[in-house]
């Protein structure tokens, strides 16, 4: 006989009429209420003090003035700001719990919390550790429309002013041993059309990669608010076969560092019975470059760059699509996105120029503030971690 129909049954006994008004206010009075669910956990508002861990607690609905119903039994995981977090054995499970439905202690009846509010030394010693988050692979594969554009006071680059669009590859995997640690991987490499001085048209070419280490937090408190920091190597080539100073071929290398904040209204795992889709989250990220490192090709602005301010931003939303028919590919997600990216650039030492058909020479000390805007649509997997399952201790 399954546990917690034993446990039900022990429960008919105990309460000799689920009908009794007194019961009722019992329940009402010395209950504690469910206020929400995190991250598969049901967040339980306490009264006085915290509830042991481990320990087993029915949830009930009330009905009406003079009825309940038993949703399911569980375990408390764990506590934080004023709240206990209740495990739901989900097999055994009749209904699922909503804010307002009460749980009660097993072994102690309608008594979950002591009335004087008295707390043992040894649990105000009881390690409060909530259950780590699960990890996750993301992989995806988008399609993006771009525009570059640089401002300068010279003839430089002036015709790096270009529309594009391209496809790119994306890879993020938050780790299941190691909850807080993740990495993303972003790249994508394309043709540009682009045009010279001379009313030249031809194709140039874009190279991007973009690694970062992911660093997440706890959501805030009760909230659905959750920070995270990110630390990025990124590498970045526009290559073409024009001549003369007006579209140059460049490579980008820089280093910078960031945070990320976002408002989960589901859980990066969720999930649904049979098939559907919810809006997962919206996010904003942003990352300062520390350092930005631009070498020309044959015609350049100088010797060494040095950056003045450069940074990236970001602001998206994903939704998840759930499907339990698909075996292990039963989560997708699909992200929107909009990217700014901007490299404030002073060159010093000599400029090169191009000694062909009388080619303007580049002067010396010129800023340049290269920028690119894309919008972005990527869709995809997410699958559970289960590299991470198997280095993950028992």
């Amino acid at each position: 006989m399954p546990r917690l129909v034993f446990v039900f049954l022990i429960f008919i006994i105990y309460f000799s009429s689920h009908a009794d008004p007194v019961l009722i206010r019992k329940i009402k009075t010395t209950g504690l209420k469910v206020k929400g669910k995190v991250e598969g956990l049901y967040q339980i508002q306490l009264k006085k003090r915290k509830l042991k861990l481990g320990a087993e607690y029915l949830v009930v609905r009330l009905l009406s003035e003079d009825s309940f119903e038993l949703l399911g039994q569980g375990k408390v995981e764990g506590h934080q700001n004023r709240m206990a977090f209740l495990k739901l054995d989900e097999e055994n499970m009749f209904k699922q719990p909503l804010a307002g439905d009460y749980i009660i202690a097993i072994t102690e009846g309608l008594n979950p919390e002591e009335k004087d509010g008295k707390v043992s030394e040894a649990e105000l010693l009881e390690e409060e550790i909530l259950p780590d988050e699960p990890g996750y692979i993301q992989l995806g594969y988008g399609y993006s429309l771009g525009s570059y554009n640089t401002q300068t006071d010279n003839a430089a680059n002036f015709y790096k002013v270009v529309a594009y669009n391209y496809f790119s590859y994306d890879l993020t995997w938050y780790l299941d041993f190691a909850w807080r640690f993740g990495l993303n991987y972003h790249a994508y490499s394309d043709d540009i059309p682009t045009d010279t001085f001379e009313r030249r048209s031809f194709q140039s070419k874009h190279n991007y990669t973009d690694f970062s280490g992911l660093f997440r937090l706890r959501k805030w408190g009760s909230s659905k608010w959750r920070s995270s920091f990110i630390i990025s190597v990124i590498t970045e080539e526009f290559s073409t076969n024009n001549n003369d100073e007006a579209l140059l071929s460049t490579k980008f290398s820089s280093t910078g560092i960031g945070s990320r904040l976002a408002y989960e209204f589901n859980d990066p795992m969720w999930s649904h019975k049979s098939w559907g889709f919810a809006l997962n989250d919206f996010y904003v990220q942003g990352r300062y470059l520390l350092s930005v490192g631009a070498e020309d090709g044959l015609v350049s602005r100088g010797t060494e760059a040095k950056s003045n301010f450069s940074y990236m931003v970001n602001i998206g939303a994903n939704v998840l699509f759930y499907w339990d028919a698909i075996p292990f590919a039963k989560r997708w997600f699909l992200n929107l996105n909009y990217k700014l990216r901007r490299y404030d650039l002073t060159f010093s030492g000599p400029t090169v120029g191009q000694d062909i058909n009388g080619a303007y020479e580049i002067p010396e000390n010129g800023n340049y503030v290269e920028s690119a805007e894309t919008f972005s649509i990527l869709f995809g997997l997410r699958l559970d971690d289960y590299i991470g399952k198997f280095f993950k201790p028992r």
